[in-house]
């Protein structure tokens, strides 16, 4: 199974300690699925190996407004390039 988590950012903490703990768990799985993280912002741990930062894919503001369509489709690209297909989930925060 191929998985892509997206989430604001990977900053040390909270949501980001969730993901660290899910990818330790799934290790552990006869049949550990392929994972990306997309992120808004970039990762400076060590557990999470497969990761891409996507501009545009963080906290915003009414100044600064990402395109919704470009920020779908720089996810699906990013995904795609990772996993070598698209994924068969996506797991957004």
């Amino acid at each position: 199974m191929k998985i892509a988590v997206v989430h604001y950012h990977l900053e040390p903490g909270g949501v980001t300690r969730v993901i660290e703990n899910t990818f330790d768990a799934f290790e552990k799985s006869p049949e550990t699925p392929h994972f990306v993280v997309l992120s808004g912002r970039p990762y400076f741990g060590q557990k999470i190996k497969d990761i891409a930062v996507i501009e545009g894919l963080d906290y915003s503001n009414p100044s600064q407004v990402t395109d919704p369509t470009h920020l779908r489709e720089s996810l699906e690209k990013a995904a795609r390039e990772s996993l070598g297909t698209a994924p068969d989930l996506w797991h957004v925060h």
